[in-house]
């Protein structure tokens, strides 16, 4: 259920950002056929047959239709190059089924979503939203602080595992890095008891916020609000 709410979401924000595109190519594909057919016949008619002036009129009619798809599709490829380059522009990354001892930190807007399991522990994910009035830059990086804590459980091994040293939580420093992509998908892997970031495929092609959390997110930095307080 979520998936296809998800998927609607999706469908509904795709409509709302190329709707004039949409809209162009309707009428292109629709009306101005539909012009053509009215001017064939016009042509065509033998019973009874169209006169000189039914036929211009048609004739007109088709023109100053085919005339207004090609500037409508004209404006529409105008207006999704401007709505392309037009700030503030975002990047939105999902770190994701994160265990009870990881923990992520950014200076970016956040949320995190918690996913219980059957015994009694929860994993959970956490995604950023990075915001900025120019284009993002293939290969930018973004920093971001992942914290590894001691399993508090008696007799557990996790904190040497995790830590290195028993008790002590560890701290890393690491980078996303931009690759042209709107959305990125990661986990979390230990590699040598040292925490990585993996790239991987997302279940989905969705949105990780919402449109209402977007425009919030890019409302506050228009307005000089540090990223570091996530939007409500």
């Amino acid at each position: 259920m979520a998936a296809e709410t998800n998927y609607l979401a999706e469908l509904t924000r795709l409509a709302g950002d190329y709707a004039p595109f949409f809209f162009a190519v309707l009428f292109l594909t629709l009306i101005t056929r539909a012009a053509h057919g009215y001017y064939s016949k016009a042509c065509t008619r033998t019973d009874p047959p169209a006169n000189e002036i039914e036929q211009k009129t048609y004739r007109l009619y088709f023109l100053v239709v085919t005339g207004s798809s090609i500037i409508l599709v004209m404006l529409a490829i105008i207006w999704f190059a401007f709505n392309q380059m037009r700030g503030p522009h975002t990047f939105q990354i999902a770190i994701t089924e994160l265990e009870g001892t990881t923990k992520v930190e950014s200076g970016f807007f956040s949320k995190i979503t918690l996913r219980p399991r059957l015994d009694a522990t929860s994993i959970s994910d956490v995604y950023l939203l990075i915001v900025q009035e120019q284009p993002f830059m293939t290969g930018a990086k973004f920093p971001i602080t992942v914290w590894l804590i001691p399993d508090a459980a008696p007799g557990s091994g996790a904190s040497t595992l995790l830590c290195g040293m028993a008790g002590t939580p560890q701290k890393k420093q690491l980078e996303i890095t931009y690759r042209g992509k709107a959305k990125e998908n990661f986990q979390v892997r230990l590699k040598a008891g040292v925490p990585e970031l993996v790239s991987v495929d997302a279940p989905y092609a969705t949105s990780y916020f919402s449109r209402s959390e977007v425009q919030l997110a890019r409302a506050a930095v228009a307005a000089g609000v540090s990223q570091s307080e996530t939007p409500r």
